[in-house]
């Protein structure tokens, strides 16, 4: 069972995460991960990060610099990308959680 708190830590660890390297991690599908960041970014712990450039960009120079390489999915193209992050309110229940002794050490 994919426990909230669970992919909260794994962004909050890794800074930045899409939909599927969230499912690969989790072993859950991406239905099942869609749902829970629909979820967490309508509380306000979670927002999206579009990678969206204008045509010029160079796909490889892109690429580079990403934190997913290496994850990315076949399927996706680099103007679909989309990542997640936590918000201010996200790292707020992180420190608080930490400060508690709970998860994300």
């Amino acid at each position: 069972m994919l426990r909230i708190a669970d992919l909260l830590g794994e962004i909050y660890r890794e800074g930045e995460l899409s939909i599927a390297h969230l499912a690969r991690y989790f072993g859950a599908s991406r239905d099942q991960i869609q749902q829970a960041v629909v979820s967490l970014k309508q509380q306000g712990y979670l927002a999206g990060v579009e990678a969206t450039t204008g045509r010029n960009l160079n796909p490889s120079w892109f690429c580079r610099f990403c934190p997913m390489r290496g994850h990315c999915s076949t399927e996706s193209s680099l103007y679909e990308l989309r990542i997640y992050q936590l918000t201010e309110k996200g790292n707020q229940l992180i420190k608080m959680e930490k400060k508690e002794g709970n998860q994300w050490q």
